[in-house]
């Protein structure tokens, strides 16, 4: 997350302040990249992405370890269907509220774990231009993680993407199954 943040953001310039945390496990695994297709968008909601995400969700939740977890999209539409399908799941509204949602809701906030929910659909690529205009969104993105960060998207479509192209040569690759299951490196 750093060495993403300080390559996009900082030109190499950025300096670690402290270690990660030590104490800090799940068995989710380290940091990376959950390539989901993006098929049967609903604008530029991904079901399968969403679904996929959940999983991590409701996995970092049963490690025991009490981590806090932002689930945090670029679109409106993503975080909101995203929250709607964890209340499904049956999780607690008041955390779905405070940890899921737009990047522009987290600035200035951390938690142990981000997942990254990229959505956008290819057949409107105008919206994913526009999350990769800047570095700043995909800054804000990756720094709210203190100790790991899960990108879940299309890394064909997005890997093509300014900033976003620094962001997948730095994460090793998972893919996921169809219907949500998590495939290891």
């Amino acid at each position: 997350m750093f060495s993403v943040a300080n390559g996009i953001a900082y030109d190499g310039l950025m300096v670690l302040g402290r270690k990660p945390a030590l104490a800090f496990a799940t068995t989710l695994g380290d940091s990376r990249w959950i390539d989901v297709p993006a098929e049967g968008a609903e604008g530029h909601f991904i079901p399968a992405q969403a679904e996929v995400a959940g999983r991590l969700v409701l996995g970092a939740q049963r490690d025991g370890n009490d981590c806090s977890i932002y689930v945090i999209s670029p679109f409106r539409k993503v975080a909101y269907n995203m929250r709607t399908l964890l209340e499904q799941d049956g999780l607690e509204p008041q955390w779905i509220k405070q940890s899921v949602g737009t990047v522009h809701t987290f600035q200035g906030k951390e938690a142990d774990l981000v997942i990254l929910l990229l959505g956008g659909d290819p057949a409107r690529p105008g919206a994913m231009d526009w999350a990769a205009e800047k570095p700043n969104l995909l800054n804000v993105a990756l720094t709210r993680a203190k100790n790991r960060v899960y990108v879940v998207g299309d890394r064909r479509h997005w890997m093509r993407r300014r900033y976003f192209d620094v962001l997948a040569d730095a994460l090793p690759v998972a893919a996921a199954a169809p219907g949500g299951a998590l495939l290891h490196l």
